[in-house]
């Protein structure tokens, strides 16, 4: 109790003191310290904010740009800071296919049929493989017109089993108006009683631009079309299928040649073609008939014991320009017993004769894979895009 009321009487004299002193003290002493603790304050705060500048600009901060790879840290040899480069790529990678991952789910879809129409049927266009084709087909029915419309012209329709003979026959004969939209045809009659069918198919196809098949098809399927709406009996005759104009023919020999050239049609027909492909067991190549149009002509076989003409025929081919004048390319085609696909030009330049071979470079012998067959090449000719047996042997 003694002590607590020292502590009171002490402060209580101390706080006199002070304001005894304050009170002693002038104005401007006064303002003078006010000066004075401003100037510390001052100074303090300007101190702290350029020491905290300097080390900013001159320290080593991690960089802002993500792409931007930081230095490894020393005592590394090369291969671990190899590692460590690699593995903060590939970090910085995942992280940027997680954005457009994110971006692409936060996307509004949108269905295809609100595109254009025109939109619609290039993008269905593309969409040419047989399993794409049936899966579109089976969408809806709007969707199912479209495709037919888009997919039909750039497919190659092939038949060969007389179960898909019959089943496309009853394709064409429900929907009729589709017939035109047919353009690259590859039928092969398994059996003699199909043969009616399949000529009768082809005769509907009149819009087809490729044709494979055998000759008695040729024969039969292609024929003069006569106008009614014409008075001109001098005008020239009309092939049904004027706008053909690469055949493959899967048989073929010297009598069979002899029918189909024997009538009109079949005449106009071969030549009004730019591309002729000849393939079987004995191949016969016709040189008693003009072919003014044909720029292109392949021959071969898939079979090893099958005879062909001679490598050299297709010089001689090149050469005689009145039967064949706008031939470019002569392609003869033989299987391999192993490794892939093989290419090589015929013929020898004719150095020191003085005469320069037109032949050379324009003759070429394609050696095919081992198990390729006609129709896989067929195939990559309608697909294009530098597959084709006639883009892969150019000048």
């Amino acid at each position: 109790m003694p002590q607590s009321r020292f502590s009171v009487s002490y402060l209580a004299v101390r706080l006199a003191a002070s304001r005894a002193i304050f009170s002693t003290m002038s104005v401007p002493t006064l303002d003078a310290v006010k000066w004075t603790i401003s100037s510390i304050v001052i100074l303090s705060a300007s101190y702290t904010y350029f020491v905290n500048k300097l080390t900013n600009s001159t320290g080593a901060s991690p960089p802002t740009n993500p792409s931007v790879l930081l230095l490894p840290r020393q005592g590394l040899n090369p291969a671990q800071a190899h590692r460590l480069r690699a593995a903060k790529q590939a970090r910085t990678e995942r992280d940027r296919e997680e954005q457009r991952r994110l971006k692409l789910a936060s996307a509004r879809p949108f269905r295809l049929l609100d595109l254009p129409p025109e939109l619609v049927l290039v993008i269905l266009g593309h969409c040419t493989s047989p399993a794409t084709y049936s899966s579109l087909v089976r969408t809806s029915t709007q969707c199912q017109k479209l495709v037919f419309h888009a997919c039909l012209p750039r497919l190659p329709i092939r038949l060969i089993t007389p179960e898909q003979v019959c089943s496309f026959d009853l394709f064409l004969r429900s929907r009729p108006r589709l017939a035109r939209l047919i353009h690259h045809l590859w039928v092969t009659p398994t059996k003699p009683e199909h043969i009616t069918t399949v000529t009768a198919l082809v005769r509907k196809c009149t819009n087809l631009y490729t044709l494979a098949t055998g000759t008695v098809v040729v024969e039969h399927a292609i024929k003069i079309v006569t106008s009614h709406l014409t008075a001109d009996a001098h005008a020239p005759p009309k092939l049904s299928h004027r706008h053909c104009k690469d055949l493959t023919l899967l048989t073929t020999s010297n009598d069979q040649w002899s029918r189909m050239l024997a009538s009109q049609s079949g005449l106009l027909f071969f030549q009004s073609l730019t591309h002729l492909r000849l393939i079987g067991e004995d191949v016969s190549i016709p040189v008693n008939v003009i072919l003014p149009m044909l720029t292109h002509l392949s021959y071969g076989t898939t079979e090893p014991t099958a005879s062909l003409p001679s490598p050299t025929v297709g010089s001689e081919l090149l050469k005689d320009r009145d039967t064949f004048p706008m031939l470019r390319t002569v392609i003869l085609t033989k299987p391999r017993d192993h490794g892939g696909l093989r290419r090589s030009v015929m013929g020898k330049s004719a150095a020191g004769s003085g005469k320069k071979d037109t032949t050379v470079g324009r003759a070429w012998l394609v050696e095919l894979p081992y198990g390729q067959t006609e129709l896989e090449l067929w195939c990559d000719n309608v697909y294009g895009a530098g597959r084709g047996l006639w883009e892969l042997c150019t000048d």
